[in-house]
């Protein structure tokens, strides 16, 4: 059966839309940025290589699940954070584990990897723990990710 504009209203209001929303996002969405352009741009909306954003994005979407997912099943040791929060060391320890191999995957052309993927991975375990100045993870897990891997990059010399 083929969709029309009278089953999904939703489809015809968003296709009306797309030249204001490619006016509105043209100047935060861009394809290429330069080292120039990068140098005063908040590291919080851009990534210097598409695999770092990835990789922040896989920190948050495989990471933040599987320490859920092992903190739940497995989690026999717990933080003590908080009142309201629950975590664990072993879902801290599968949050560590994921990102850090993901990020060994994502950046596997990169020489000293390994410090990079130890690092980053580091920081996104310890922003799903403790979620810095009550802001949600969700948020804070690739925002500072992307820090994270952007200053380790840059110390190993990744961007020449």
């Amino acid at each position: 059966a083929s969709a029309t504009a009278d089953t999904h209203p939703q489809r015809v209001r968003l296709a009306g839309n797309r030249a204001e929303f490619e006016e509105i996002f043209r100047t935060i969405v861009r394809r290429r940025l330069s080292t120039a352009d990068n140098a005063g741009t908040p590291r919080l909306i851009f990534a210097r290589r598409p695999a770092v954003a990835v990789t922040a994005l896989m920190y948050l979407t495989l990471g933040d699940t599987a320490a859920a997912l092992v903190g739940v099943a497995f989690g026999a040791h717990p933080i003590k954070i908080s009142k309201t929060k629950k975590k664990s060391i072993e879902g801290s320890l599968a949050m560590f584990a994921v990102c850090f191999t993901s990020c060994s995957i994502m950046l596997a052309d990169v020489t000293l990897v390994e410090y990079v993927a130890v690092f980053s991975a580091l920081v996104a375990t310890l922003v799903e723990l403790y979620a810095p100045c009550g802001v949600n993870d969700n948020l804070a897990i690739p925002v500072l990710s992307v820090v994270a891997l952007d200053f380790a990059l840059q110390r190993v010399g990744a961007y020449g």
